[in-house]
């Protein structure tokens, strides 16, 4: 069994939560309780689905600041280092991880 990702278990609980709050908002009887409890669920329900949005939208700020830093580091170290072949392998590495990322992402 392998464990979700941040992103995959954000999403599921976000999911669910929205079901949940659905099938409060618009249940007509009085099996899930009275108005004043579901409204009660419902607020709880939402604020767990804006928790989760607020999270993935991190998620999104770290993916987008771990490139960043990578690209700093590869500017600084391709204006700094002479040409020889450590150089060389550094600039090798930086394209094996950005064939990385695209795969990945």
């Amino acid at each position: 069994m392998s464990k979700k990702s941040t992103k995959e278990y954000l999403i599921n609980i976000s999911r669910n939560c929205y079901k949940h709050s659905c099938n409060y908002k618009f249940a007509k009887h009085q099996e899930l309780g009275t108005q004043k409890h579901k409204e009660g669920v419902i607020t709880v329900l939402n604020w767990v689905n804006e928790l989760c949005y607020h999270y993935l939208q991190e998620e999104q700020k770290i993916q987008s600041d771990f490139k960043k830093h990578l690209s700093d580091k590869q500017k600084v170290l391709s204006e700094t280092l002479s040409e020889n072949e450590y150089k060389k392998g550094i600039k090798k590495g930086f394209k094996i991880v950005e064939k990385i990322i695209k795969n990945k992402v």
